[in-house]
């Protein structure tokens, strides 16, 4: 048995909008993704290709990997 004995003092973990303000992090990120996708050359309006990717998360969830996928399907 090890000697290295130690104890949890506590445990933190945050629930959507508790710790941190989930939505405005996911409105940053989405819109960072949309400028990243217009400087790599996409022809697409910003703030629409914004909306259309928080209709696409309203859609199939705001936890959904593939909602990039299928913008872009919609886009090309």
């Amino acid at each position: 048995m090890s000697k290295n004995h130690f104890s949890i003092k506590g445990v933190i973990f945050d629930l959507d909008n508790t710790l941190l303000d989930f939505m405005k992090m996911k409105e940053v990120a989405v819109k960072a993704a949309v400028k990243g996708m217009i400087e790599a050359g996409l022809e697409i309006n910003e703030n629409e290709s914004y909306q259309d990717i928080i209709a696409i998360y309203e859609e199939f969830g705001w936890e959904n990997q593939k909602v990039f996928d299928v913008f872009l399907k919609q886009c090309i």
